[in-house]
């Protein structure tokens, strides 16, 4: 990337068409491999892309955004499996587990925003819900419009079974060098059928927000999903749905004590996880965020403080159990011997 810092786009007088040609493929080259296929490198650029400028005309052909989409599920899916805790992932997958539902916005696609766009960004309208493979060299993932249909102001339902790609999300391009297009032959033809496979319009969905928790849809969501991508995230929201029952209305009232072990339980979550709610993430090598305020809460301190105290009280208690047990080699009184 250090060395491709010199294509800046910057022609110069004098320049020949074929130097003007160079500095093009230059500047697209950092341009795909530093921001639309950056990996996790951050410093280095694969030459696979170098290959698909040597013709202008024909790049201009090619279907970078499913491309691009392609490349960004595969990353997604693996920052999501691997063991990131101690990276500045672990901040965003315990950011990602707490957003609370008004805190998505259910329909992307508003016609305002779609009209405000550039006609080259609408172009490609016709197959955005095309349900095809998206290819990019060795990486290959399904598009699936069929279960995302809100994004496109549509109602959601329960939809068909997943078409996913197997194995998981293809190959790698540690898998040695091949042709990919031949690899891939039988999905490359699904993918040039992609206008014959254009999910159908639904019902206009009318929800300006989350559906309620009866909805068909939602409850089968919540029996196949992963509902949370960090320990914390699941923890947090245990302490969330306690509270949240506190908010009910139900039909046999409570008793105060009742309600009270219900805020307890809550408390005790929330003083555990305390120093994970709205926690710092680590100084990352390139991007530094913005510090946030700590701010003090004495109910979760207070809590904090009868932890702290229940657990000196509990270990007194062990210890003083063991002390009760008879030592090695101590004999048994006799009413403990079950011998006559």
């Amino acid at each position: 990337m250090k060395w491709l810092g010199q294509f800046d786009g910057q022609i110069e007088e004098g320049d020949g068409e074929e130097v003007i040609k160079q500095k093009a493929r230059g500047f697209l080259l950092r341009m795909l491999g530093g921001t639309i296929f950056a990996d996790h490198t951050g410093t280095l650029v694969n030459l696979c892309w170098l290959p698909l400028l040597e013709d202008f005309e024909k790049a201009g052909r090619y279907s970078w955004g499913s491309g691009t989409l392609a490349t960004l599920y595969n990353g997604l899916c693996h920052v999501a499996t691997k063991d990131l805790a101690q990276s500045v992932v672990g901040h965003y997958r315990h950011a990602l587990d707490i957003m609370r539902p008004d805190e998505v916005e259910w329909m992307p696609y508003k016609p305002e925003v779609l009209d405000a766009l550039p006609p080259y960004c609408r172009a490609g309208m016709a197959i955005w819900r095309a349900s095809v493979p998206l290819i990019c060299f060795s990486y290959v993932e399904m598009h699936q419009p069929e279960r995302v249909m809100r994004q496109f102001d549509f109602r959601q339902h329960v939809p068909p079974t997943s078409n996913a790609i197997h194995p998981s999300h293809g190959y790698t391009l540690r898998n040695g060098q091949k042709d990919w297009g031949e690899f891939h032959r039988l999905l490359v033809r699904q993918w040039e059928e992609r206008m014959a496979k254009v999910v159908a319009e639904g019902e206009p969905d009318l929800a300006d927000h989350e559906y309620p928790s009866n909805n068909p849809y939602v409850l089968w969501y919540e029996q196949i999903t992963r509902r949370y991508i960090s320990r914390n995230g699941a923890a947090m929201a245990s302490a969330m749905r306690c509270f949240g029952f506190l908010n009910k209305q139900h039909v046999q009232p409570l008793t105060p004590q009742q309600y009270g072990e219900v805020g307890r339980i809550g408390l005790l979550h929330l003083a555990k996880l305390s120093k994970h709610v709205r926690k710092q993430p680590p100084v990352h090598r390139r991007h530094v965020l913005p510090a946030e305020p700590i701010l003090e809460n004495p109910v979760i301190d207070e809590v904090q403080q009868e932890l702290d105290q229940f657990g000196v009280e509990e270990q007194q208690q062990q210890q003083q159990q063991q002390d009760e047990l008879p030592r090695e080699n101590e004999e048994l009184p006799v009413a403990s011997s079950h011998e006559g």
